[in-house]
């Protein structure tokens, strides 16, 4: 098997070192399912550890078990590759992933602060499917993104995720979406039915949250400096929001799985990276319109006053921009909370 878990290999140049902590194939796999136990107790093939569920009540997702993990011959150039069947309805999560990444981050030389993952992945034909298909480093806690990468099956958009300080942005600490392209055109949309290389790494030292590939290449200082990398996981949820229900299961296609530690940025060997934005909201203090712009997917916004009433709702089908009439509410501050391809993010707004 040519995975290499917990073992060290040293990738060296003259100015980056690096220790592999993951080199996954899947060429030596058995064809079919990946493990036996969808709880993410027992182990499987290779030792991962496998989680599906259609989600809590009320759910239209009914299609949570072993065979959402597979193995399968993609009869390309990959070979042999893992298939992750994503719900088929308006919840519901599959989620998987390999033991050892705190033993193999503790023991690391000093210095290969920044966890680096790359792999390949397929985009899959044109499909109504809202599924989105991550990759995600969490934190010892489980509740900090510290980096990832998202991909909406539906519109082929790609997006980072990083745990970020939004306080003077008028939000909050927590995890967040990122657009990877440019001013001019923010949105990166892969194309249809082919394999790309992807990466991101998170750099326990600085915060730092680096993105790469087709197309991007980009950076955000993120708010989990310190925080040692506790688990990285593939993950596949429903991605339904707004007004339409998801009905379809996507399919996401994994291979050439990579995690090493590194004291430089080694990410796919590309240079000069550029900094990264999430959308943005204006104008702020508004009088009759706020404007949400650069998004990705977005599904719902809500505003709340300062005793904590919500005053308004409003529902989208993943847009990426809007204009909300708020002629109609009283003046002062309110919270805007947004639900941006699942992901919540707050902003205070003054309604004049």
């Amino acid at each position: 098997m040519k995975k290499l878990l917990l073992s060290i290999s040293i990738l060296a140049t003259s100015f980056a070192f690096a220790q592999e902590a993951l080199n996954e194939t899947f060429e030596s796999y058995t064809i079919g399912d990946i493990g036996t136990d969808i709880t993410g107790m027992t182990p499987g093939q290779g030792m991962w550890l496998t989680t599906s569920t259609n989600g809590t009540a009320p759910t239209t997702t009914t299609n949570a078990g072993n065979s959402n993990f597979q193995i399968v011959a993609s009869g390309g150039a990959n070979g042999q590759v893992l298939q992750i069947t994503g719900p088929n309805g308006d919840k519901g999560t599959r989620y998987m992933t390999l033991p050892g990444l705190p033993g193999f981050w503790a023991s690391r030389t000093a210095g290969n602060d920044i966890i680096e993952i790359e792999y390949d992945f397929f985009t899959g034909a044109a499909t109504s499917s809202a599924n989105n298909m991550r990759a995600l480093i969490y934190d010892l806690t489980g509740t900090k993104i510290v980096a990832g990468l998202s991909f909406v099956m539906s519109t082929k958009v790609i997006s980072g995720v990083a745990y970020y300080d939004n306080t003077a942005g008028g939000g909050a600490v927590g995890n967040y979406l990122f657009n990877l392209g440019t001013a001019a055109a923010p949105s990166i949309e892969l194309p249809a039915n082919t394999w790309v290389r992807i990466g991101m790494s998170f750099n326990y030292a600085t915060g730092q949250v680096r993105w790469k590939g087709p197309g991007f290449n980009g950076f955000v200082q993120g708010a989990a400096t310190g925080e040692n990398p506790d688990e990285a996981a593939i993950v596949a949820t429903s991605g339904t929001g707004g007004t339409v229900v998801n009905s379809l299961a996507g399919v996401g296609l994994f291979d050439n799985i990579e995690i090493r530690a590194s004291n430089a940025d080694t990410l796919l060997d590309i240079h000069a990276p550029v900094a990264v934005s999430m959308f943005s909201v204006y104008p702020n203090p508004a009088h009759n319109v706020i404007n949400i712009a650069n998004a990705t997917n977005l599904t719902s916004v809500q505003f709340t006053d300062i005793n904590g009433r919500v005053v308004k709702n409003v529902a989208y089908d993943g847009v990426s921009e809007t204009s909300i009439d708020v002629s109609d509410m009283a003046s002062g501050m309110y919270i805007m909370t947004i639900d941006n391809d699942g992901m919540q993010s707050q902003k205070k707004i003054i309604k004049n």
